[in-house]
């Protein structure tokens, strides 16, 4: 992507982030780390929006952006994300959303014997997958030049089968109907490459280049991976059920950030970090936890594996993390900034 993709979105040093980025991709610092600020005092368009009311969704996203200030390497962007469950829905399932947790969806689980499913196969014809495409498109069309569509926030493998069939069911799969379970793991994992292509197509995402709900920046093929489920499963399993379905994910991308979810998930990190098609880890601890800076060891741990870092934190705990990590191999997301304080971050991680 050149500067020109961006020409209307009023970012003086647009090259300069550009170039940033490419720099981590590769390993290396171009003056500091990545750093990504987004300043919006706007109410975001929700998942219930964009499925239920496109025409509303597009107008409210196209304000969000004009209304959001982007600082540090941080870029416009606009996402049709369905939530979730999405992909489960694009199995067959039924959203549901509410307006009490707009942060989130479910669906019904539907699948009451693997065999009777089977094969699992999305259709780029079914009404959710089109309502998708068609809120890609549009986003597209009105972001050309102003912003980027993001890539969605894609729960395929195990958490897709988990909702669509329950987890406390799918639980029971491993012990009761382990030979379906495991052929219903590989027909969602062929799934993940089709899935890319059509929404890649429609985002424009080989024109403008690839982000995400996590705010990084990609001149070529990525994604955020993830399996939410692993948490509940042991390593065995995991390396049985899961892992051949992230690789396939994995070898169809050029750059990937894993999400591992919770302390529970870290019984995963030493397989994940043998893995030499995932580029970086973005671990977030649950409630109750002591605060990201005091995870140090287990960012060093990734970081010694040659796995790059994604984080999420205020700019009081970036700056202790810095002073430990060093440059090389993170990327920063401040949370709970203001415009002040943000510049100082950014000025004080060059110096520093």
């Amino acid at each position: 992507m050149s500067a020109n993709m961006l020409k209307s979105a009023g970012i003086d040093n647009l090259d300069e982030r550009l170039t940033r980025w490419e720099a981590f991709w590769r390993g290396e610092v171009h003056k500091r780390p990545p750093v990504t600020i987004k300043l919006c005092d706007d109410t975001p368009c929700m998942y219930g929006f964009n499925y239920n009311n496109p025409e509303q969704a597009l107008q409210m996203h196209i304000r969000n952006v004009q209304n959001t200030l982007c600082l540090g390497d941080a870029l416009p962007s606009a996402s049709a994300d369905f939530g979730p469950d999405q992909y489960a829905a694009w199995l067959g399932a039924e959203l549901r959303f509410s307006s009490e947790s707009d942060h989130t969806n479910w669906v019904v689980p539907f699948v009451k014997n693997w065999a009777d499913v089977l094969p699992l196969e999305i259709s780029v014809e079914s009404p959710a997958f089109k309502r998708s495409l068609d809120l890609m498109r549009r986003l597209a069309a009105e972001g050309e030049g102003r912003f980027l569509v993001e890539t969605q926030d894609l729960h395929s493998n195990l958490d897709a089968l988990s909702a669509i069939r329950g987890p406390d069911n799918l639980s029971m799969d491993f012990y009761d109907d382990p030979e379906n379970l495991k052929l219903a793991c590989s027909q969602i994992g062929d799934t993940y490459e089709k899935v890319f292509l059509a929404l890649e197509e429609a985002g424009r995402w080989k024109q403008t280049g690839y982000t995400s709900w996590v705010p990084v920046y990609s001149s070529t093929r990525f994604a955020v991976t993830e399996c939410d489920y692993s948490c509940m499963v042991s390593k065995e399993m995991f390396d049985r059920y899961i892992l051949p379905e992230l690789r396939k994910e994995w070898s169809f991308l050029d750059r990937t950030i894993y999400h591992l979810d919770g302390t529970t998930a870290l019984t995963h990190l030493p397989t994940l970090l043998a893995e030499p098609d995932v580029d970086a880890i973005q671990w977030i601890s649950q409630a109750g936890q002591k605060p990201l800076y005091l995870w140090d060891d287990l960012f060093l741990e990734i970081r010694r594996a040659g796995k790059a870092l994604d984080i999420f934190a205020p700019s009081d705990q970036i700056k202790r993390l810095h002073k430990v990590l060093g440059p090389e191999g993170c990327i920063y997301h401040v949370t709970e900034a203001k415009r002040e304080e943000a510049e100082e971050l950014l000025e004080w991680l060059e110096h520093n």
